[in-house]
């Protein structure tokens, strides 16, 4: 049997009439540009702030760098596609440059929103928010981030001012401006809500959204926020100079050994032994139970060493009291990317965040290190020249006043930003705001187990971008948000990269309140828990 022919046209009007449109409605809608058009379209518009550099959409199967090498099968992740991937170059003046990328979902996925992508450590490269702009795009968001302002294998920027102050909020404010509007351009209409989500340098970017452009934003996620950036410059390059002397530098033995003796006192706080210290604030550990015996040369810490670890948990004060290093919590020690990594190989990440900018930003001296640090003398210094990148102001009164909302969360296990500082913030915001008016803007979560950002024994999957769209879209108050446990390879659930079977699950609770298991229940199985 013949089929009869349907001109593509017909069709679309056929469809469009059984819709119960006019035939005028349908003429439009036939005549409506392709996605691949309107995208193109975009490379010749003009924007204050800079230009388009290219525009289109990226090919079946294409993939960006992640910049996660050492993880198996993520260190180039596939686009989520189909997209139009917009590539600009933004500028305040002759020395400011930022490079920023703008992801539109295409085939009607668009929700309606706009996220903003905060970076990592120093920036200089778009592999950090792309990854959160993938994780945005995948859920129906048009997502945008930047590279703050210069490329990395540029060590010169940090001595130049418009390179800094591009670092420390202007390139977030270029990449908002311009890509709102692009946005409106491809889509025929504004983004109906406007998030922004980052962690650690981007938890920075994303506080610092909320306080020096709090009517931009209708919603915030900050995770393990650098806010207090002085104060952590400050106490990093105050860990580093304890450690000058080799002899107090602990070697990874002595990180599993400190690590595996505060596991074994403090698990079980919670109620239940599973690896993960529910939270460390319980735990009175006293590290000098490990100092070796006389004759004993192993599985145990020299005296000096002991000294170390015990000034890193008790922090510093002043003869007056007030606290000027904020102290570490047990339970990161051990863990692969904790104090090893952050605080105590001789190239520890904190030694070069303070090189970086005590040392070459502030002092214009590369040579610096943080043996030439001294606390009292200097972090009054530290804290008034960093003063424009510390974004933990504690009055969030004109982000509320638009509505606006705000999740933060913080991994218990981070030794890369001390929890403390979130924690102090928090106090700070409700002794400003009140405690109804701060529990009205924010969802602070403590996350047991959680590293810098990711990793760690605690959950490897968490939705805090859905919580926050489900409070500020929905109304629905986030007192609680899932944490998974997948049996696939690390990163993997939470790049939306196959993870295995789920093998436990769990809330995390949002603070001040805790996880806590029933003592009957399969303690792999969210029911088995609750909030209290």
């Amino acid at each position: 049997m013949r089929r009869a022919f349907v001109a593509p046209r017909a069709l679309t009007c056929l469809a469009v009439a059984m819709l119960g449109m006019s035939s005028a409605d349908a003429r439009v809608a036939a005549d409506a540009p392709t996605s691949e058009a309107r995208c193109a379209a975009l490379a010749g518009m003009s924007l204050p702030e800079g230009k388009v550099v290219a525009a289109g959409i990226p090919p079946a199967g294409a993939t960006f760098d992640s910049g996660l090498p050492l993880f198996p099968g993520a260190a180039r992740l596939p686009f989520p596609g189909p997209l139009c991937r917009v590539e600009l170059s933004l500028s305040a003046g002759p020395d400011s440059s930022v490079r920023a990328e703008l992801w539109l979902p295409t085939e009607g996925r668009w929700n309606g929103k706009l996220v903003e992508a905060g970076n990592g450590g120093f920036g200089g490269s778009l592999a950090d928010p792309m990854v959160t702009m993938r994780h945005a795009v995948l859920r129906g968001y048009a997502a945008a981030g930047n590279d703050m302002g210069h490329h990395a294998e540029d060590m010169g920027w940090f001595q130049r001012k418009e390179a800094v102050t591009d670092y420390a909020w202007r390139a977030d404010r270029l990449t908002s401006l311009a890509t709102r509007r692009l946005v409106a351009a491809f889509y025929g209409e504004s983004a109906r809500l406007h998030y922004f989500e980052g962690c650690s340098s981007g938890g920075r970017q994303a506080l610092m959204a909320a306080t020096r452009f709090p009517g931009d934003y209708d919603g915030i996620v900050t995770g393990a926020p650098a806010a207090s950036f002085a104060r952590k410059m400050a106490a990093g390059a105050w860990m580093q100079k304890l450690l000058a002397d080799p002899a107090t530098r602990p070697t990874p033995a002595d990180l599993k050994l400190v690590g595996d003796a505060a596991l074994a006192q403090c698990d079980s706080a919670d109620g239940l032994s599973d690896g993960v210290i529910g939270d460390p604030r319980a735990c009175r550990f006293d590290v000098s139970r490990l100092v070796c015996a006389p004759g004993q040369e192993s599985a145990c810490l020299t005296p000096n060493k002991a000294a170390f670890f015990s000034a890193v948990y008790s922090g510093v004060r002043d003869a007056d009291g007030r606290t000027l290093v904020l102290p570490m919590p047990v339970g990161a020690e051990a863990l692969p990317g904790g104090w090893h990594h952050w605080i105590a190989k001789p190239d520890a990440r904190h030694a070069t965040l303070a090189r970086g900018t005590i040392g070459a930003m502030m002092l214009k001296d590369p040579s610096w290190t943080p043996a030439r640090f001294d606390l009292v003398r200097d972090l009054p210094i530290v804290r008034e020249w960093f003063a424009d990148f510390d974004s933990d102001k504690s009055d969030l009164s004109a982000f509320r006043a638009r509505g606006g909302k705000m999740v933060a969360y913080h991994g218990w296990a981070d030794a890369g930003i001390n929890p403390h500082f979130t924690l102090d913030w928090y106090d700070r915001v409700e002794k400003t705001m009140g405690r109804a008016q701060t529990e009205d803007t924010v969802a602070l979560f403590m996350v047991p187990g959680l590293s810098h950002c990711a990793g760690g024994p605690g959950p490897d999957n968490f939705q805090m971008l859905g919580a926050l769209d489900g409070w500020r879209d929905k109304g629905v108050v986030p007192e609680s948000v899932l944490g998974e446990w997948h049996e696939g390879p690390p990163l993997a659930a939470m790049l939306d990269l196959p993870s295995g079977p789920r093998k436990a699950a769990r809330p995390i609770c949002r603070f001040p309140r805790q996880s806590r298991w029933d003592g009957v229940g399969d303690a792999a199985r969210p029911e088995s828990f609750s909030c209290r």
